[in-house]
């Protein structure tokens, strides 16, 4: 009798074992896709920011003003993006510095980019807005996976941090 109690506690090892291996592997996946994710959306950051000051650099002396408000926030926003983003921390710097990226070129009036540059500014704005999207989609994903109990229980997410949302301004440019 006894031998059927450890055939039992064999199968209950075995399907913990391999329900722990599968969640194991598709938290790593997701936590891949975030990382992809967020390198993607440091890449629409650095897009914006070129698009930015080509549109700084076109701004007559009218609107030096607001040219300067514009390199200043681009300075903020690449030395931010550049040293800190990182899919688990935090993102509240960037955040702020972003935001005040899209103020700075939302309150710009349409004539004063031309129609070249307003195109690629909307452009560019549309794809930062995909690669958020993206990104809140995987850290979504990711952090409604990590919440279980069984990945807690077995400390299937080790010492990855726990990646945290980033929420933008919605640019508009028209």
């Amino acid at each position: 009798m006894w031998w059927i109690l450890v055939i039992v506690l064999a199968v209950l090892v075995a399907l913990a074992s391999l329900l722990a291996y599968l969640t194991a592997h598709r938290l790593d996946r997701l936590h891949i896709r975030t990382d992809l994710a967020a390198a993607a959306l440091h890449e629409a950051f650095l897009r914006r920011h070129t698009v930015a000051v080509a549109i700084a650099e076109g701004l007559g002396p009218e609107d030096e003003r607001a040219a300067e408000w514009i390199r200043s926030c681009i300075g903020r926003a690449k030395h931010r993006s550049a040293d800190r983003f990182t899919p688990g921390a935090p993102q509240t710097g960037i955040e702020q510095t972003e935001n005040d990226l899209t103020s700075a070129l939302s309150v710009l009036p349409p004539e004063s980019m031309g129609p070249h540059l307003r195109a690629e500014a909307t452009d560019v704005g549309d794809r930062l807005e995909m690669a958020r999207r993206f990104y809140n989609d995987a850290v979504r994903d990711t952090r409604r996976l990590r919440e279980k109990k069984v990945v807690s229980w077995f400390r299937l997410a080790g010492s990855a941090p726990m990646p945290e949302y980033i929420e933008l301004v919605d640019p508009s440019y028209n």
